[in-house]
């Protein structure tokens, strides 16, 4: 399983009707000698890249106890569009600037909490995910950030739609 639904702080194994089915092939990894199941790409496909590979691995996190100001001065300061809210290594939530720009503008966003804001259903892939896949959930569901787990389900990076377009670029996929 690829992808999975973040409700309640839980990560539940979820299936996308429209994403495609690749076959799976086992390979015995180099650093725990264990074997592992990989998405083998189409002779059709021309980028064979997963989740680990292109996501953002050093990403600015807050928790759910931090205040909103917070996020506001991120969201301005670094011109990110997205945060994930991370408890204990676990994900618990997404907050992105849409979340926060609709909260009246005369409020207090010292004393409110991220939490009551952020996202609690989040679709989240987990390191092995093809980027075919996720370019589909990224088109078919709207959105433009997912957050990637390990095999513990501890959080370790995030996908932007920026990222995928600099992959491409970067492996010279995109030409004029």
């Amino acid at each position: 399983m690829s992808f999975y639904l973040l409700t309640r702080g839980l990560l539940t194994p979820h299936e996308f009707d429209y994403v495609s089915d690749y076959p799976q092939r086992v390979e015995k990894t180099r650093s725990s000698g264990e074997f592992r199941a990989f998405p083998l790409r189409k002779k059709t496909d021309k980028i064979t890249a997963y989740a680990i590979d292109i996501m953002i691995k050093k990403v600015i996190v807050l928790g759910p106890k931090d205040s909103v100001s917070k996020a506001v001065s991120i969201f301005k300061g670094k011109g990110f569009r997205h945060i994930p809210i991370v408890k204990s290594k676990t994900l618990i939530g997404l907050i992105s600037d849409r979340d926060i720009f609709n909260i009246d503008k005369f409020r207090d966003f010292e004393r409110l909490h991220i939490e009551e804001f952020m996202s609690k259903l989040v679709v989240v892939c987990d390191e092995d995910t093809g980027m075919t896949q996720i370019a589909e959930v990224f088109l078919n569901e709207k959105i433009s950030s997912i957050p990637v787990v390990n095999k513990q389900g501890q959080f370790i990076g995030l996908i932007t739609l920026s990222d995928i377009l600099k992959w491409l670029i970067k492996s010279e996929i995109l030409t004029v």
